[in-house]
C-alpha cells in the first residue's frame, strides 16, 4: 500500500511537472524581440536628432548672439561719430561720454570676435555613444531571444 501510494504521489508530481507548460511561447518571444528593436531603433532616431537639434540650437544661439552685438556696435558707433562732431564748446563735455561709448564699442567688438571664433558645438560623439548604446541593448535582445530559442530546440 505504501509502495502505491508513493508510486502514485511520483507519477502525480511527475504527471504536474511534464504538464505545465510556460504561458510564454516561442511567437510571444519573437513578437517582443521584434517590438524591442522596433523601440530601440525609435530610441535611437530620437536620441540622434535630439543631438542634432542641440548641435543646431547652438549655432543659431552664437549667430543671434552676434546679431544683436553687432546692432548694438553699429548703434553706439554712430552715437561716437555724432559727439565727435559736436562743436568743441560742447566737447568738453562730452569727452568723458565719448570715451565710455569707445570702450564699450571695443568691448563689444571683441564679444563678437570671440563669438565667431567659439567652435561649433561637436555633438558627434554624442551621436556615437548613443548609436553604440543601442548596439549593446540590441545585442542583448539577442542574446535574450537566443537563450529562450535554445531552451525550446
Amino acid at each position: 500500500m505504501k509502495k502505491y501510494f508513493i508510486l502514485s504521489m511520483g507519477l502525480s508530481v511527475a504527471f504536474a511537472f511534464t504538464s505545465c507548460k510556460s504561458a510564454v511561447t516561442a511567437q510571444d518571444v519573437l513578437k517582443q524581440e521584434s517590438k524591442a528593436n522596433e523601440a530601440t531603433v525609435e530610441a535611437q532616431q530620437e536620441l540622434i536628432e535630439l543631438a542634432q537639434m542641440k548641435e543646431q540650437y547652438s549655432v543659431d544661439g552664437v549667430k543671434a548672439e552676434i546679431k544683436i552685438l553687432k546692432k548694438e556696435k553699429s548703434k553706439i558707433d554712430k552715437d561716437i561719430k555724432s559727439l565727435e562732431q559736436v562743436s568743441e564748446s560742447t566737447a568738453e563735455a562730452t569727452k568723458g561720454l565719448l570715451g565710455d561709448l569707445k570702450s564699450k564699442s571695443a568691448s563689444i567688438s571683441k564679444k563678437i570676435e570671440t563669438l565667431e571664433a567659439q567652435p561649433k558645438e561637436n555633438w558627434s560623439e554624442s551621436i556615437e555613444s548613443i548609436n553604440q548604446s543601442i548596439q549593446e541593448l540590441q545585442k542583448e535582445v539577442n542574446v535574450i531571444t537566443a537563450n529562450i530559442n535554445r531552451t525550446e530546440e
